[in-house]
This record gives C-alpha cells, structure tokens and sequence, in this order.
C-alpha cells in the first residue's frame, strides 16, 4: 500500500513540474476543465478541444 500512495505522490509532483515548465515556456497544456478538454496556459483556458468529454453537460467555460 505505501508503494501505491509513493507513486500516486511522484505522479502529483511530475504533474506539477510539467505545468511549471509549459507555463515558464509559454507553452499551453492539456487538462480537463469542467468537464472539457482544454488547453491551458496561466490558470486561463486557451482553447477547449473537446467539449463535454466528461459528459457534463452543466460546465460552464470561464
């Protein structure tokens, strides 16, 4: 169980360092947001690629 919760830290703290890096090199990433798949950059969304991927149909973009 403790290697589980290891890699699901590791996981969490990759993540995070990817976004710092595309954000530092003005690159958007990838994500969900509010049930879409959109890309990001700076906490805004960019672009949305897929709406409602999720299927939330009560997202709302902002």
């Amino acid at each position: 169980m403790i290697e589980i919760e290891r890699l699901q830290e590791a996981f969490r703290q990759a993540t995070e360092r990817a976004i710092k890096i595309h954000e530092a090199l003005e690159i958007p990433y990838i994500t969900s947001h509010h049930g879409q798949v959109v890309e990001m950059l700076h906490g805004e969304v960019v672009r949305v690629i897929e709406p409602n991927r999720f299927g939330n149909d009560s997202a709302s973009s902002s």
